[in-house]
């Protein structure tokens, strides 16, 4: 298996990214519509080639999304180096054990994908 960081070598220096936005119903503070901008601006900033874009209203209480579970697919193919998220809470807000953080990190990460937040704008490297 290939690190995220190998794949950027794979991949002629090329690092790729998905955009992930969601809303819930509920929310009335964030809009896909004002996500997806503030995402390819940042894809854009660090010079990541964007190959796919997910948004969807629904719950971040569980990752039984239609576009989130489109995303992992899309990431199993192992060409995508980042997952570009507005902030921790569009990608879940899930306290269950199937749903946490850590887990849907490690869900990514095991496709060999790292999580970017445009929020925070923190490189972990």
């Amino acid at each position: 298996m290939t690190s995220p960081e190998s794949q950027e070598l794979d991949q002629g220096g090329v690092q790729t990214a998905v955009i992930y936005a969601r809303v819930s119903t509920d929310d009335s503070d964030q809009t896909v519509e004002n996500q997806l901008p503030l995402c390819r601006a940042y894809c854009e900033k660090y010079g990541y080639r964007i190959v796919g874009e997910y948004s969807e209203e629904h719950t971040g209480s569980t990752i039984n999304r239609p576009k989130f579970l489109e995303m992992l697919g899309r990431l199993s193919l192992g060409d995508v180096n980042y997952v570009v998220v507005y902030d921790q809470s569009r990608l879940t807000r899930s306290d269950e054990p199937n749903g946490d953080f850590k887990y849907v990190q490690k869900l990514i990460n095991d496709r060999h994908a790292l999580v970017r937040f445009v929020a925070t704008d923190i490189d972990p490297k």
